[in-house]
């Protein structure tokens, strides 16, 4: 199975200090809005993620982007990254990507390290501004550097195609070893080929195997996949026809096609223990390590 390769976006509204939204209580609303109404950015950040998310209020996007638009123009970086999600989106405003690059370079060049992914991924694909991978990758450096995975992962891929960079697999398990570090699936994912192929590193099963393995406990169904298939055929890790038959049916559930073919190769190799316990987990429940 070849595996999609393309890069990350994260287009989430953001607090003013972590990427999950966190707007005021409910009985702080009032004093937010006072303090938003007398011009205090963060308060008026803060009042267009209420608007965004509903939260003490009704969901209002053109409310939010009122909000965003009056602490982005005081310069207040995570509220102009929040604007060009809007932008980006077309949520309460027409889809502008040439707003969006404006906003999402406003906050980047503040050192936002969400902004300045958000802000390559557009110059990787023209929409806003002039198509050009150089400046995607510097960009994805800016935020690699800073330790934020879905840009490290994006550098990977970068080195990895030579788009933006000089090609170099090496350059390329450096970036995704370290976002796989941080729970990117998708690292981890393309990482455990890179062992598995030798590419930029020594040809490592085991490796591959570990890596395909934290991926599938992360959720990805195409890792579920790989690592069934290798405890189906002792590749990497020894001989596992159970933990076989259940990665191979939590990829079926994941809607992996190949999954089918190869789970029914681990039925036809349990013992009728090994198939009573099989029937006794549940469906949905991870496969034993």
């Amino acid at each position: 199975m070849m595996l999609v390769l393309r890069p990350l976006v994260l287009a989430t509204v953001v607090a003013a200090v972590c990427l999950a939204p966190s707007p005021a209580a409910a009985a702080d609303l009032a004093e937010t809005r006072e303090r938003a109404a007398a011009g205090d950015a963060r308060a008026q950040n803060d009042l267009g993620l209420a608007y965004h998310y509903g939260r003490g209020v009704t969901v209002d996007a053109v409310e939010a982007f009122r909000w965003y638009s009056a602490a982005a123009m005081q310069d207040y970086p995570t509220a102009q990254y929040n604007l060009g999600v809007l932008y980006d989106e077309g949520n309460g405003v027409p889809r502008d990507p040439e707003q969006a690059a404006r906003w999402y370079r406003s906050a980047a060049e503040q050192g936002l390290a969400i902004a300045q992914n958000n802000l390559a991924l557009l110059y990787e694909r023209g929409e806003g501004v002039a198509q050009s991978d150089v400046e995607a990758a510097s960009w994805y450096r800016a935020a690699a550097e800073q330790g934020f995975a879905l840009a490290q992962y994006n550098l990977g891929l970068a080195y990895q195609t030579g788009r933006g960079v000089e090609q170099s697999y090496a350059a390329a398990v450096e970036w995704y070893t370290k976002a796989a570090e941080q729970g990117s699936s998708e690292a981890q994912n393309v990482l455990a080929t890179m062992y598995d192929l030798g590419k930029g590193v020594p040809p490592d099963k085991a490796r591959a195997a570990g890596w395909y393995l934290r991926a599938a406990e992360s959720g990805d169904a195409v890792a579920r996949y790989l690592i069934g298939v290798r405890y189906l055929e002792g590749e990497g890790v020894r001989r596992d026809n159970l933990r076989a038959f259940l990665w191979l049916n939590l990829a079926v559930a994941g809607g992996i096609e190949q999954a089918v073919g190869r789970r029914a190769d681990a039925v036809a190799r349990m013992t009728p223990a090994e198939m009573e316990t099989a029937l006794g987990l549940s469906p949905g429940g991870a496969a034993p390590r």
